[in-house]
């Protein structure tokens, strides 16, 4: 297509597809984004003629509809991306201004080992051996769930497991815990893939879900597998790991997302302030 040709955001998306989603190891949910985007401004809609108020306004609309904030910025990433490269290819002449909305982290959730605990036992009672081991190994590494459910034996080694594709889009290597290595090693019969692959991402929440419904907190909606993550993160702080270390252990791509959990050292606080004390 030459580059005076109008370009319609469904043609855009077409190439950008195989350029960027297609060869990711999990790429329905950027499927599932670019359907949101597609359909919120029209797939005929011509790239030139998207404005700043333009996207301003559908971003609105999808808050208004009960979307997060958090979800209305991954699918203006989305676009962002997309006209970014138009421009770079020279299909389009400029890219208009894409305010993101900022993310309140407010207070973080994250379950107590007493809740790690009842969890996984409710699990086994499900009949769901393989979800509580899932549990347990998300508690002890902070992995996302993709991360694991996507792993394949030949990334795990002894003792450790490697990531070579991630959200933060580097890699990273993951020391197991003990737990986590037994937990693992003994899943090698029951799964021929890797340890986790014959789990359905929707098992995880339908399960998950009924066990939250029978531990009582069927209203604590930030209780989710997710909030494993945030666990494990949590405790490291607290033990006094060194942030920058966290950081690379979760595979953040910057160190703001990981300075969320940065209060919970509070030894580092009174340390700190120690410094400050002068003798009278």
């Amino acid at each position: 297509m030459s580059k005076s040709t109008p370009m319609t955001l469904g043609e855009l998306a077409a190439k950008a597809w195989p350029k960027f989603y297609a060869k990711s190891k999990h790429p329905a949910p950027h499927r599932s984004t670019m359907n949101k985007v597609l359909s919120g401004f029209g797939e005929d809609r011509l790239v030139h003629r998207i404005t700043a108020g333009m996207i301003e306004d559908q971003a609105d609309a999808w808050v208004a509809e009960g979307t997060s904030e958090k979800t209305v910025n991954r699918r203006l990433a989305m676009l962002s991306r997309w006209l970014t490269w138009a421009q770079r290819r020279e299909w389009i002449q400029r890219v208009p201004a894409i305010t993101k909305f900022r993310e309140d982290a407010g207070r973080m959730r994250w379950q107590t080992r007493e809740e790690e605990f009842q969890m996984m036992r409710l699990l086994r009672e499900q009949g769901r051996e393989d979800l509580a081991d899932l549990v347990a190994v998300l508690a002890d590494t902070g992995c996302r769930r993709g991360e694991l459910l996507g792993l394949e034996w030949e990334n795990v080694e002894e003792g450790w497991i490697r990531l070579w594709e991630t959200k933060g889009g580097t890699a990273r290597s993951i020391p197991l815990t003990r737990r986590a290595r037994e937990i693992i090693n003994g899943r090698r019969v029951a799964d021929a893939v890797g340890p986790f692959a014959s789990i359905k991402p929707r098992h995880l929440e339908d399960h998950w879900n009924r066990a939250r419904k029978e531990m009582g907190l069927s209203d604590d909606k930030g209780f989710t597998p997710h909030c494993l993550r945030h666990g494990c993160a949590s405790r490291l702080v607290q033990a006094g790991v060194p942030i920058l270390t966290v950081k690379e252990l979760l595979g953040h791509s910057s160190l703001e997302t990981t300075l969320i959990y940065a209060h919970l050292a509070p030894k580092n606080l009174e340390d700190a302030m120690k410094l400050l004390e002068v003798d009278r």
